[in-house]
Formats: structure tokens, sequence, C-alpha cells
């Protein structure tokens, strides 16, 4: 018995049998024993079985935080490296193993074949899938439905920026992440013309082409690295209302304050760990765990320690004023740049620090803890401390309320008010996905923000609801813009196989 295998609805393989089988069943059915009938209704509902419970080999947007790569640019071929690239075998195995109806033309090309080509550097890969074949033209609009779609955190063509794709010439036409789809070539008797020439090209037909940035040829995108994909930390200014979250990958998303620009569009090899807003809200900087420090805006970069080999940074705070600011490591050690001054820090292995804050002059800081313990320096006033039995959970960040008082969150959301800080209580008793990574002062210090790393953000106290990139209060956005329009438009594959 032959069976053929179709791909529908974007969910997985599904199972059934064709016209001519199912000609010779009914004719069995109703022309032969009892045994032969139930035998067919026992296939016939495995067959419905299969079909009602499909297998997905394709990655769901569930899987991810809300930070997306930025749209990966055209950059063309330029060298000589035509052994395949991680992420596009990868990606190939993926596509293959879900619509196994179709197959592969090949990733590597020779660099002396053809013209300019990411196949010469290992990072393009042709699915062999036919127009003319319903289940192979099926299942390429699948896919670029899946790539093509917006998240539910707003980014739009989601996929395809999370797996590195820069674009994809199918059936006479090219989608670019500059612009989507425009017309690759006209068929003419001739054969398939590239518009405004006489250049003959392969219409693609027979195959879609996939090309794949150095990041997403590498595996270095959040399709691969999801959990790069979270939200690391909540930054707000002094001046006004509002905040930026920073993921992990480099993105960037704000919240009453403006756009200024992010690093996702490139891999960093460690990720981000915290970010600071200035105090005027027109500016930011992001922290990575080595200790580099990138500027954004009217935040003036002053140095970072990525050169100090000190081990794993997890925070930073700046001078109320934005002139200056301090970074710490986890094992407590504190590194000032600019006109914040150093009044010392921790060096020791069983000390797991969480955050760092500023005290109201600026003269001063506080070092948090993982177990709940705080380290005071400078004119930070050592407050009341509270039993670490008390912290059924980490401690991961901390925040002044701008004057005599702090704040400290754990992954829980639970929240703990010093000083004359408030307490405008937490989420603990709340239900939320993922875990808690930060907190930040609302200016004047009457509330506070909590963050989650799927981007859920809590107002508490005097500190107004502005929205987050999961939960209730979701504001949709995609802050990274399309790149360019490339000046030299992609050839694809050579005219001929």
């Amino acid at each position: 018995m032959k069976w053929r295998v179709p791909y529908a609805d974007g969910l997985g393989t599904l199972f059934r049998p064709s016209e001519g089988v199912v000609r010779i069943l009914l004719h069995r059915f109703f022309h032969g024993s009892r045994a032969g009938r139930w035998l067919i209704v026992s296939l016939a509902a495995l067959s419905l079985i299969a079909m009602a419970v499909p297998v997905s080999a394709l990655p769901r947007s569930a899987s991810f935080g809300p930070m997306a790569d930025a749209p990966a640019g055209y950059d063309g071929q330029d060298t000589c490296s035509p052994t395949a690239k991680p992420g596009v075998v990868a990606f190939s195995n993926m596509l293959m193993n879900a619509f196994p109806q179709t197959g592969s033309y090949g990733i590597s090309r020779a660099c002396d074949v053809g013209g300019t080509s990411e196949h010469k550097e290992g990072r393009a890969f042709d699915w062999r899938a036919n127009v003319s074949v319903p289940s192979e033209r099926k299942a390429v609009e699948t896919v670029l439905d899946w790539l093509f779609a917006t998240d539910k955190y707003g980014n739009d063509f989601a996929m395809a920026r999370r797996f590195g794709i820069m674009y994809i010439v199918w059936n006479r036409r090219i989608w670019g992440s500059w612009g989507g789809w425009s017309t690759y070539c006209v068929q003419k008797r001739i054969g398939c013309v590239k518009p405004g020439t006489k250049e003959v090209r392969h219409p693609h037909t027979d195959h879609a082409h996939i090309s794949f940035s150095w990041d997403g040829a590498k595996k270095r995108t959040t399709g691969w690295l999801p959990e790069r994909s979270l939200v690391a930390a909540i930054g707000s200014p002094s001046s006004f209302e509002g905040y930026v979250l920073a993921g992990r990958n480099g993105a960037i998303a704000p919240f009453g304050v403006p756009y200024l620009g992010s690093k996702s569009d490139r891999f960093m090899p460690h990720a981000v760990v915290d970010v600071a807003a200035s105090p005027s809200g027109y500016g930011y900087w992001i922290l990575f765990g080595n200790g580099q420090v990138s500027a954004f805006g009217d935040a003036k970069y002053k140095g970072g320690a990525k050169n100090e080999k000190a081990g794993s940074f997890v925070s930073m705070a700046t001078r109320p004023d934005g002139r200056g600011y301090w970074l710490v490591n986890e094992a407590g050690r504190v590194f000032a740049f600019d006109r914040a001054d150093h009044f010392g820090g921790l060096v020791a292995d069983d000390v797991h620090i969480a955050g760092i804050a500023a005290s109201s002059t600026g003269e001063g800081y506080w070092l948090f803890g993982q177990s709940g313990r705080v380290y005071a320096f400078g004119d930070a006033m050592p407050l009341e401390e509270v039993s670490e039995e008390d912290f059924s959970d980490p401690v991961v960040g901390g925040a002044s309320n701008g004057s005599l008082g702090y704040w400290m969150v754990t992954s829980a959301g639970r929240v703990f008010a010093f000083g004359d800080a408030a307490d405008h209580g937490g989420v603990s008793d709340k239900k939320f996905k993922g875990e808690i990574v930060g907190i930040d002062a609302a200016p004047g210090g009457e509330g506070y923000w909590l963050v989650t790393s799927q981007g859920r953000v809590f107002a508490r106290g005097g500190a107004p609801a502005l929205g987050g990139l999961s939960g209730p209060n979701l504001t949709r956005q995609t802050m990274d813009a399309r790149p360019s329009r490339p000046g030299t438009m992609p050839e694809g594959d050579a005219p001929a196989h």
C-alpha cells in the first residue's frame, strides 16, 4: 500500500491514503468480509488520529522571550569559505525533518562556480521543493508564513529575524529584510528575465534559496540561543516617568522615553545584564556580563571593565546627576568611572552580589547580595538588616528611593523596603511567566516598577502603569528599523544547477 505525505496547516506531517487506495478500501468495505470491514475501519481511525495529532518540527513563538534580533541587513558574499556553516545545516535539517516530501540541493558551492552567492561562504541553503507539486509548494508556503508572522510581542517577521535570514528567492520573487517581496525575474520565452535587463535567471520554481547573515549562519541568533531573547533588566530616568527594558541580546524596548538604538544587530559574546537611564531620559547605558558598556543618546560613555578580567559583572548604577557610573561584579568588586568615586567594595568568593544602587547624593552606594545581605559604602547608610532565612528566593536587584532608603526584590517578586522607602508590595502572590529580574524607582521615590524575564512590568505605589512586552498591559512595538535597501541586489543562485 502506497501513502502520500502532504504537509498541512504548518503544524506537522499528516498521513492520508491516495485516491486509488481510497477506491480499493471502499470496494472492500462494501463487498468484503466482516473482518475486512473491521480492518478498514481501524485503518481509517488510525489515519484520522494521525491527522488530528500533528507533529511539529518548527519552533513556536512561545519558545522565545520578547526580544528579537534586529533584521539582518544584506551582507553579500565577499570571501571564499564554502564549508557549510552550523546554523545553515541545522536550519536545513529542521525543514527537511518537518517536510520529508522535500529535500536539499545543498549548501556549499565551489568558489569558481557562477557569480556572487552566499553558497560560497556556506551560508545559503537551496531547499528542494517544486512549485508544481502541491505538497511541496504547500510546505514552502507554510514555512514562509511561519517566518514572516508577527509574534505575540509585536516583532514583525519574527522567526526570519530570530534565524538571521537576509533574503529568500522562491517562484520568481525575492523577499528581503529591507522591504519584503519584489519581482526577481519575469517569465518570457527565453527564460525568466531579470527586470529591466536581458539577463536570464533561475526562476527558483524547483527550490527556495535562503541566505543567512553571518550570525544566523553561525548559530549566534536568538533562534539558536533562546535564553538571549529574555529581558535582562529595567532602567528609569530620575526626571520623568518612563523606563527602558533591555534584552539579554542587546535589544531595547522603551516606555515613555525615546528609543535611541540597541545592540541586537550583532552577536555579543556576553549577554546584557543591566541597563541604566540617564537623568534626562534621553539616553541609556547597557552593561554586558564581561564589563563592557555601550552608551546611547545623551548617556556618555566613560569606560568599561571588559579588559579587567574581573569575572561576571551583574549590575551598574549612575550618579544622580548622570556624571559617572559604577559597575559591580558578582564577587562585589566595584569599578568607578568619570566623577563617580570609588568608595570600596568586596572581594570574596562566597559573596554573590545581585545589584548596586547609588545614594541620593552620589557619594556612596549599596551592594545587594543574593542572600539578602546589604553592604553600604560612602555616605550610603547601613540600614536595618533582615535575617537571610527570610529570603526563600534569591534577591535579583535593588533600587534607591532617592532619599534615605532602598528596596530589594527577589526572583519570586517579594519586595523588602528599608529606611524611609515605603513598602508598596510585591507580586509574589501573582501568577506570571518567567521570574522577576529587576526593580527601579519611579521619579520622587513614590513607587517602583518590577519587570519579569518575559517583559511583563508591574507598577507599584505612585509608579504609573506604562505597559510591558507581555501580560495584560502588553504594549506591542517593534523598535528595530528595517535595514536599508542594498545598492546591489542579491543574485541568489547561478542561472542553473
